[in-house]
């Protein structure tokens, strides 16, 4: 019975033993240099992930085109278009929806910048388009809940 216990408490001290090894910390010492270069090219690499990956989503939802008809509807706002009106801004907030947040405000501006590139806005008009887009995020109940828009216009 002595032999037992023995063989027992050494097998399990055996398996402590082989437990606690497992487990080993390695230290990486970087002297400031290195760290702040890694830093840069991280934040480098991480914006141009960034600008990438908006730009991709942006596309994917054909640069918002349901938002921009939205906006044009909203700005002629004709009583007759109401129901057309409707539907279109639920297509503008589910291609708001499978946009990132970090994007939607971006893809608005790029969506503005478009109508406006190809003549459809001018003038007084952008500004309104942007003063409605502001608040769309929070129309769709998505974040941000408003977009702050670089001041083009003084507004």
């Amino acid at each position: 019975m002595p032999k037992l216990t023995f063989l027992l408490a050494s097998f399990i001290a055996l398996l402590l033993l082989v437990d606690a090894s497992i487990y080993r910390t390695n230290v990486i010492v970087q002297d400031d240099a290195d760290a702040d270069a890694d830093a840069d090219a991280e934040n480098q690499s991480s914006y141009q992930g960034y600008r990438t990956s908006c730009g991709v989503q942006i596309q994917r939802q054909q640069k918002l085109r349901r938002c921009q008809e939205y906006i044009r509807q909203q700005m002629a706002s004709t009583r007759r278009a109401y129901d057309n009106q409707w539907r279109v801004r639920q297509e503008c907030c589910n291609q708001l929806q499978r946009v990132d947040a970090r994007c939607r405000c971006n893809g608005l501006t790029q969506a503005i910048q478009q109508q406006e590139s190809e003549g459809r806005l001018q003038g007084f008009d952008v500004r309104q388009a942007f003063n409605l887009a502001r608040e769309l995020p929070s129309e769709c109940g998505v974040s941000p809940r408003v977009c702050r828009f670089q001041q083009r216009w003084g507004f």
